[in-house]
């Protein structure tokens, strides 16, 4: 078999194994009450990568990390869905097409910004529980700010492990 042949099977297994390990820090919050909540925002790495592999596979990894987090918890799973997962898959499809870093992280942020205020505004979990009463009209402004310091944080680092793994991408 040539190099292009086993191109979509290695995908395949390789979006399966980011997908577990996607899982697994998603899920550590569960299992480590205290320390996982650290683990769950590297979710995103894992997803990320697959998507820097191929859009499809990145989009098939976010797709069975999701459905296998419903099968632990409901409400993890739709915290991963809304913005650790959706914000894995832009940044590494928009990494892959070589986007400039303002593009990347703009839309990142709008993406991770519009699940977190989905999160907290028709499914009820609290997103920046100190912005109530009156100041509760800075909720879009300041997650926008929150959500753009962010993405620019995760894009450099993306980028460095990027490069130390390219050779197994």
């Amino acid at each position: 078999m040539n190099n292009r042949e086993w191109k979509r099977p290695r995908n395949l297994t390789i979006g399966a194994l980011l997908a577990a390990l996607a899982v697994g820090f998603q899920a550590s919050p569960l299992y480590l009450p205290f320390v996982g909540i650290s683990f769950s925002s590297l979710s995103t790495l894992p997803i990320a990568l697959a998507g820097y592999m191929e859009a499809m596979t990145g989009l098939l990894a976010y797709l069975v990390a999701g459905l296998i987090m419903i099968t632990l918890s409901v409400p993890q799973a739709l915290i991963f869905f809304l913005s650790s997962g959706l914000l894995g898959l832009c940044l590494g499809i928009l990494m892959k097409s070589k986007a400039p870093f303002l593009v990347v992280v703009g839309v990142s942020a709008f993406l991770l910004s519009l699940g977190i205020l989905i999160l907290g505004s028709l499914l009820g979990i609290p997103v920046l529980p100190w912005l109530t009463g009156v100041r509760r009209a800075l909720l879009i402004p300041v997650t926008l700010c929150l959500t753009l310091l962010y993405s620019a944080i995760w894009v450099p680092v993306l980028a460095a492990v990027i490069v130390r793994v390219k050779t197994y991408l």
